[in-house]
């Protein structure tokens, strides 16, 4: 990704690598957020049945498969972009700590 972010603020650091033959890019965040404990965050950002409920564009999200660490999602949202006003697709979720017990969520 680089040795630089691409946006800074504080508590927010966003890395964007682009690909010349992809449609899209690639992003990383690192992302603070104080006083909110780790293992309640990765619940809201990481919990289908979670995530539901704060995001108006997710119509239907169903974890169709999932172990220790991965889980297979499957989501309906809707974009605002005429003639594709809803879309689905099956994204891969993986939910890690580090050594120092950072948790790391890698959405794909």
């Amino acid at each position: 990704f680089g040795e630089q972010a691409s946006k800074k603020s504080e508590g927010c650091e966003v890395w964007v690598k682009k690909h010349k033959d992809q449609p899209m890019n690639l992003v990383k965040a690192f992302l603070e957020f104080p006083g909110i404990k780790k293992d309640i965050l990765v619940d809201i950002v990481g919990k289908p049945e979670l995530r539901i409920h704060y995001d108006p564009g997710i119509q239907t999200m169903e974890v169709i498969e999932e172990s220790e660490d991965i889980r297979y999602v499957y989501e309906v949202y809707s974009i605002p972009i005429p003639f594709f006003t809803k879309r689905d697709a099956v994204g891969v979720e993986k939910t890690r700590r580090t050594d120092d017990e950072t948790i790391v969520v890698i959405k794909t």
